[in-house]
Order: C-alpha cells, then sequence, then structure tokens
C-alpha cells in the first residue's frame, strides 16, 4: 500500500509508536459501558414532564376508562401516547366504523346503499390499517360476511339521523366541566322527537356481544378492576359510562340544543349463539350524569397531582 502524502511529509522524529493496550477483554468491558445507560436521578425530571403533559389534558371516555382500569396503561396511552400497531381486531373495528358511517350517510342521502359501495369502502379503510396479508385477507372476507348481515337486519331501516360522526371539545364547541376540558366523538346521533327536542346517541361496538348486565358491570364477566368495583352502581360498566359521558359532553356544549334521553349500542357483529345482531337501549338518567360528574373532578384531582406516578 502506497502511504499518503500528507504522511510522508510527516518528520519521523516527531513520529510516537504507541502499542496496542485493548485485548478482547478490555475492548468488551468498554463496549459495555458504552451502552449502559445513564444512572442519573429521574424522579424530579419525570415530574415536570408529566405536569406540562396533563396541564392542556382533555379527558374522554377511553382516557377515563382506561385510568380506572390500569393507570400504567393510561400513561402510555393517554399521556404518552405510544405508537404501537393495532391488533386485528381493532384494525377491523375501524375499518368498520368508517363502513357504517358511510352506510348512514348513503341513507340520509337516499343513495341506496348496496353491499358493493359497502364493500369497496370497507375493502379501503382495511387497506389503510398496518395487516400481514393473511390477517388482511382474514379480516377482509369476515368483514364481507358481517357487511351482508348488517344490511340485510337494517336494509328498510330509515333512523332519523341528526348527526353523523359529531365531534365535542374541539373548535367552537367547548365542553368544560368547572376547569376540565373533555372531550369525545360521537358515532351518530338520532331524534327521538323533534317536537321536544329528545335524542339518541348510538354507538357502534364491534367484538362479542354483551349483556345489558355487562354493559353495566353487574356480571363478572365485566372483568372490572378493584377501582371500578367500589364505585356507585350507575357508573360502575366501562361501557355504561361511555354513554353517559356522551350525554354529559351534549350538555355542556352550549351549542348543543337537544336532549340526550336515552344511548344505545349497536353491536354490527351477529351473537354468536342466537346468530342475530343485538342493539341495547339505555335511558340516561341525570342523576347517573351527576355521579359521572363527580368521578371525573375526583379523576382528573389526581390526574393533575400525578398520583399515577406514586
Amino acid at each position: 500500500m502506497v502511504p499518503s502524502m500528507f504522511l510522508q511529509e510527516i518528520d519521523q522524529n516527531t513520529v510516537a509508536k504507541i502499542e496496542n493496550v485493548f485485548d478482547a477483554t478490555t475492548s468488551t468491558n468498554y463496549l459495555e459501558k458504552l451502552v449502559e445507560p445513564s444512572n442519573t436521578p429521574r424522579h424530579s425530571t419525570d415530574r415536570a414532564f408529566f405536569e406540562r403533559l396533563v396541564a392542556n389534558f382533555r379527558l374522554s371516555s377511553t382516557a377515563l376508562n382506561t385510568y380506572l382500569r390500569n393507570p400504567q396503561e393510561f400513561i402510555e396511552n393517554s399521556l404518552l401516547k405510544v405508537p404501537r400497531a393495532k391488533a386485528g381486531p381493532m384494525a377491523f373495528g375501524t375499518a368498520m366504523h368508517k363502513t357504517l358511517e358511510h352506510f348512514i350517510q348513503m341513507k340520509v342521502t337516499h343513495e341506496l346503499p348496496t353491499f358493493e359501495k359497502l364493500a369497496h369502502i370497507f375493502d379501503v379503510a382495511l387497506q389503510e390499517e398496518i395487516l400481514t396479508d393473511d390477517v388482511y385477507a382474514e379480516r377482509l372476507a369476515y368483514g364481507y360476511e358481517v357487511i351482508k348481515n348488517y344490511l340485510a337486519a337494517y336494509h328498510n331501516e330509515v333512523p332519523d339521523v341528526l348527526y353523523v360522526e359529531r365531534q365535542f371539545g374541539f373548535g367552537f364547541g367547548k365542553t368544560v366541566l368547572d376547569d376540565i376540558p373533555l372531550s369525545g366523538r360521537l358515532d351518530r346521533i338520532d331524534w327521538i322527537d323533534k317536537e321536544k327536542k329528545t335524542v339518541r346517541v348510538v354507538d357502534y361496538k364491534t367484538g362479542r356481544v354483551k349483556t345489558k348486565n355487562e354493559i353495566e358491570g353487574k356480571t363478572a364477566s365485566a372483568q372490572l378492576s378493584e377501582r371500578e368495583l367500589a364505585l356507585p352502581e350507575s357508573i360502575r360498566g366501562p361501557y355504561k359510562r361511555q354513554l353517559l359521558f356522551y350525554k354529559l359532553l351534549t350538555e355542556l356544549d352550549r351549542s348543543f340544543i337537544p336532549v340526550v334521553e336515552e344511548g344505545m349500542f349497536d353491536f354490527v357483529e351477529a351473537d354468536k349463539q342466537s346468530g342475530k345482531l343485538v342493539r341495547h337501549v339505555f335511558t340516561l338518567h341525570d342523576a347517573d350524569v351527576q355521579d359521572l360528574k363527580n368521578l371525573i373532578r375526583e379523576v382528573m384531582k389526581e390526574i393533575r397531582e400525578l398520583k399515577f406516578l406514586d
């Protein structure tokens, strides 16, 4: 190898030969120190970091339910928003929600919601999710089956829809309880009685059909946390809390005039035993909303005091 011309110009009297003092053991130890995480104190910086996160935190029904079920999961999902790929069932649920949103919009605009149109919408929505080829093919075939069943059951139904995909807590529609900002997105709001200005909130659910007792947290299959089991019966079940939370959002938004009297869960996958589609309707009482308000105040006090770090 020919040495560089710049190296040749160096005065050899100024060059010192250094022996290689790194053997295999020394090199390994050195590399271990390089990759070893620094052992710096974290507590004070953690608190300051989380204080900034919760300063303008908007509480949703999902965040509330997650906190009550598992505070660590609340930290990861609601505060840190740790990115993770959706599981197959969740990706399926997202795609099916988009499909049903279009289904109702077609009903409202008097467009015929054919299977071919809905299947295409579902396919496009499912392709937007990160899935393996096998899972995609499996979910696509199952989704087609779900769409066919849903169309067969509700093809002739014409709901009196007020809103599709209505957001609360954003833009000019402020939804603040005391000093606690709340937010949420409702799948659908239907009229019950236009003269009385009463409405029903509708939430689509994929997955296993739940009984009314499960929804209200009255059965062991509801799998409630210790914190949830200690709550008043009116707000014990996470699904029931979700409907009450939606009612509260509409009450806090001054631009929303109608009164929510009912909430309905529309299970879009057929019950495994009966093979039928199931809908559960609940009357939403003001006293239960008051229980929810008290819970929200209690939970947000804990969140702002960073009790989840203790």
